[in-house]
């Protein structure tokens, strides 16, 4: 299972097209939206990395 825009925009609080914005760098969103939606891309980025590495350590 991959990181969804959907998942960050349900955590930040704001629309998918926010997020999109937010990652594709585009005008029309605040900074404050911008660095949000960014902060929990990465949080949850590396989240999924460290469970992709206890996976692979067990196999």
């Amino acid at each position: 299972m991959g990181i969804k825009i959907s998942d960050i925009a349900q955590l930040a609080g704001v629309s998918k097209s926010a997020v999109s914005l937010a990652l594709n760098e585009k005008p029309g969103i605040s900074i404050s939206t911008r660095k949000k939606s960014l902060k929990l891309l990465i949080n949850k980025a590396i989240h999924h990395c460290a469970k992709s590495v206890r996976i692979f350590k067990t196999i």
